[in-house]
């Protein structure tokens, strides 16, 4: 298959309407990243129709030269952002000190950064704005500076398919941001930064967004290469791809082909054939480990003034409070529902035994999630009273208190193959049923169902429903997705577990010793019983 060139480097934007989408590369930088830009632009070809898009952490008060400094490393169009300058190929952008800089529609858009001393993320604001903007299309890259500007932008980046390159924190003359997001698991590459202007062409080039160099491409992927790619995946990491929607699949895997300049796809199965690190990679990228603290902050005011009063009320204070969270990826939203938890019990001056399972896949995510670690960029998802309280200073990020640690179990569990926990009273699954296809979403919902005690709490993302299942519950929230189970799901467990399901591999990463963790093993871990055939 040959590429057609796209007219001025652009191509039709399908996530708005006949607005045309450019190939956009953002480019953060902090303390160092003078050097570290000097040098890409140096190696970035001024004839690909690319816009790129440098946003700096500025004084207010200092004169930035870097227009005229950056116009000696390339004959690219160098400019600084204007409101409501439309985005243009072949051209570089500059933030201005003292805003938050935005793309809107293929314009960008200036704010004052909001006034005081509190934690200014310019490159994570931007990486944001061209996520939702851009999708699959966008290209974030973050170089050298200190603290963790980025990381959370690149966490949307990720969500939305785009690329993520990180300058090798080796090279960064301040490895403070590079590490932030290589410690993450976000990083699709780690480069030298002279590298880096050839994976983005490439990058683009196959998207149909730049000007080839010349009329050959790489074909596509055949049907026979992707069932390879999954049984490799299955076969040697246990998670099984194939009831995934498969334009995401094969879009994330060309993603990673395409991170091998050179390499075509039979090249790319014999890579991950004898690379496990690379099959690891791909396995990371096909999960789509996104989250945030307090993510979607309507939703939990939902749950806040909604239900964990209910919970809390419906909970003997001898009992127990349910929660699981399976999906949980690096931690962030168990973390938010226990300080939710916490915060009502003291409001009610009141004592409950809370306890939430939080369970992922992936075991690098559940082990970053039980480390409790998490980079400065956090000050900007929740207030700063919220975060003193909570949290703990940490060298240049937080730690999870000790109140909230405790309260959460994370362990490894595979949610499309191993028996469910149940007698929940909240379960939250969000953002994960639209990766799946029909079947799989069915069944994800029926054994979710069965997790749930009568009348307890379902909240999923707010582009997923509970479908074909719908008489199982009453909607408490129709915009947020929150539902209550209308009785217990036990008969719905037949179409969502076909075969007899296999005892769990779970490790648990909770802080206690052993004994304590055989204890939770044996009483939360599902089990085979003569009554209930290894569920809970």
């Amino acid at each position: 298959m040959t590429s057609t060139e796209p007219a001025n480097g652009i191509v039709d934007n399908p996530r708005a309407g006949d607005q045309p989408l450019l190939a956009i590369c953002a480019i953060g930088a902090s303390a160092g990243g003078l050097e570290a830009l000097q040098q890409f632009f140096d190696n970035a070809d001024p004839n690909r129709g690319i816009s790129y898009v440098v946003v700096q952490h500025l004084s207010p008060d200092h004169k930035s030269l870097m227009v005229e400094l950056l116009r000696r490393h390339t004959t690219l169009r160098v400019i600084r952002a204007v409101d409501g300058m439309p985005v243009e190929p072949d051209t570089v952008y500059l933030n201005p000190p003292k805003t938050n800089l935005t793309l809107e529609g293929g314009v960008l858009r200036l704010n004052e950064q909001p006034a005081g001393h509190g934690l200014h993320l310019p490159i994570d604001v931007f990486f944001a704005s061209l996520a939702q903007a851009q999708g699959e299309y966008a290209v974030g890259v973050v170089l050298s500076g200190t603290g963790s500007d980025g990381t959370r932008g690149a966490r949307e980046l990720k969500a939305e398919g785009g690329l993520v390159l990180v300058q090798d924190p080796t090279e960064a003359q301040f490895d403070g941001m590079p590490r932030s997001v290589v410690a993450t698991g976000l990083a699709d590459q780690v480069l030298s930064v002279a590298d880096m202007p050839a994976v983005i062409n490439q990058f683009f080039l196959r998207r149909g967004t730049v000007r080839a160099a010349s009329s050959a491409e790489q074909p596509a992927g055949t049907a026979s290469q992707v069932q390879r790619i999954l049984g490799l995946l299955r076969d040697r990491l246990g998670t099984d791809f194939t009831g995934y929607k498969p334009n995401t699949i094969i879009r994330r895997i060309e993603r990673r082909v395409l991170m091998h300049p050179g390499l075509g796809w039979d090249d790319y199965v014999r890579l991950i054939e004898d690379s496990r690190p690379e099959l690891v990679q791909l396995h990371r990228d096909l999960l789509i480990n996104v989250t945030r603290f307090f993510r979607d902050d309507e939703a939990f005011r939902l749950l806040e003034t909604r239900v964990i009063p209910q919970l809390i009320a419906e909970t003997p204070a001898e009992g127990e409070l349910r929660v699981w969270i399976p999906a949980c990826s690096t931690g962030e939203e168990p973390y938010s529902v226990v300080i939710l938890i916490l915060e009502a019990l003291e409001r009610e001056k009141l004592s409950r035994n809370v306890r939430v399972f939080a369970t992922d896949v992936d075991q690098d995510a559940v082990e970053f999630a039980a480390a409790g670690r998490y980079g400065d960029s956090i000050a900007a998802d929740m207030t700063p009273d919220r975060l003193s309280r909570w949290f703990v200073a940490d060298g240049d990020g937080y730690k999870v208190s000790r109140a909230v640690r405790d309260r959460v179990i994370f362990a490894r569990h595979n949610l499309l193959k191993d028996p469910p926990l149940t007698r929940m009273d909240f379960v939250s699954c969000r953002n994960m049923l639209i990766y799946l296809g029909t079947e799989l979403q069915r069944r994800v919902i029926a054994l979710l169902a069965y997790a749930l005690r009568a009348r307890g709490f379902l909240l999923l993302g707010s582009s997923e429903t509970v479908g074909s299942l719908s008489s199982l519950f009453d909607v408490v929230d129709a915009k947020w997705k929150l539902y209550q189970a209308l009785q217990p799901g036990r008969h719905t467990l037949a179409e969502a577990l076909p075969t007899r399901p296999r005892r769990p591999l779970m490790q648990s990463f909770s802080p206690t010793t052993a004994a304590e963790q055989a204890v939770v093993a044996t009483r939360n871990v599902p089990s085979r019983t003569a009554t209930e055939d290894g569920l809970l």
